[in-house]
């Protein structure tokens, strides 16, 4: 069953589940709540309410699994009243009573729909009213909602909120800031915060840390700002790109410096010994209608022959000369 439902064939499931009950074999909880989410995984939420319904019925007691995939998929659908009278039932009932991830749910899909008014009322209800421990990823649901929405010092009080709970912030939590930050303008208080992190390192800055800030500085056309950021981060604070990471390369296309700016890129991966990756992000400049350099030649080949993978050097070597370009000294 759960094989079916992993590859989205739950009607295949469900033959099987009642294939189960027509040879006498009676369906367990966890039977219940693959098909469960299962359905609700298809958008059938109401075949999954249907399900549950039956569970009850047969005197079966859901767990909380089982009730947190309904919950989810009445939040995806829209149906958020229905979610809320479900999460009631599960609270006035008690078994299982909701846990932290149920709520977590229905704050990111109040988030996701822009009702963030609302999910910061219902966070405080949960909190004072119901004894709602949250974990690190409600407060990130809720700094992600304050920063879409340019409420910036809104969330940097959550992540104050935080610190005073001992909750740990994890990357998650900054670069939503982070990101929150750069949109508002305020793009040196963003790289202060970033100092931060990597002084402190506890979490250090990860590649999508330095992307937003890269694409900030290109959204505001500081695109030399941004090149220097670029180089520094590269000799400085030994940053290695991701090969699908084009914010600076984008910022650069619309300038005209696209060969600079996937050389930078080639000769950082080569550096680094991430040939594979460099291979690819050559073929993409190919495929993309760039036409690479001679230089941007020289630093692929020159990068392989020093890993020793010279047969992958010489093929790129007999691309060259069909592209019509003639090898420098350095690819000699």
């Amino acid at each position: 069953m759960n094989g079916y439902c992993l590859i989205d064939k739950v009607d295949e499931a469900r033959k099987l589940f009642d294939m189960m009950i027509e040879r006498g074999l009676v369906p367990d909880v966890w039977s219940y709540n693959i098909l469960i989410k299962g359905y609700c995984k298809m958008k059938r939420v109401d075949d999954a309410m249907n399900l549950l319904k039956d569970m009850l019925l047969k005197n079966l007691v859901p767990n909380i699994f089982t009730y947190n995939s309904p919950v989810d998929g009445l939040c995806k659908s829209g149906r958020i009243s229905r979610a809320w009278e479900l999460v009631n039932d599960m609270h006035y009932c008690g078994h299982p009573p909701p846990d932290v991830i149920t709520y977590n749910i229905l704050l990111e899909s109040l988030c996701k729909m822009q009702h963030l008014d609302k999910a910061i009322a219902l966070f405080k209800h949960l909190m004072f009213d119901r004894s709602f421990a949250p974990n690190v990823w409600s407060y990130n649901i809720l700094i992600t909602g304050y920063c879409k929405n340019r409420r910036v010092d809104e969330a940097k009080n959550l992540l104050k909120d935080m610190f005073l709970k001992n909750l740990a912030p994890n990357i998650f939590t900054y670069n939503a800031l982070i990101d929150g930050l750069c949109k508002s303008g305020r793009i040196y208080c963003a790289w202060e915060l970033v100092n931060e992190l990597h002084y402190c390192g506890h979490p250090p800055p990860d590649v999508t840390t330095y992307n937003i800030l890269l694409e900030a500085l290109c959204k505001m056309q500081h695109l030399d700002k941004a090149y220097a950021l670029f180089k520094h981060l590269i000799l400085e604070r030994s940053f290695a790109p991701n090969v699908w990471s084009y914010i600076l390369i984008s910022g650069y296309c619309k300038n005209k410096r696209v060969d600079v700016t996937y050389n930078i890129l080639l000769k950082a991966l080569c550096n680094q010994e991430q040939l594979d990756k460099a291979i690819t992000l050559f073929n993409q400049i190919v495929d993309q209608g760039i036409g690479p350099n001679l230089y941007t030649y020289n630093i692929l080949m020159d990068g392989l022959c020093k890993s020793g993978r010279l047969k992958t050097a010489q093929k790129i070597s007999q691309h060259l000369f069909i592209r019509g370009c003639h090898p420098g000294v350095q690819t000699q």
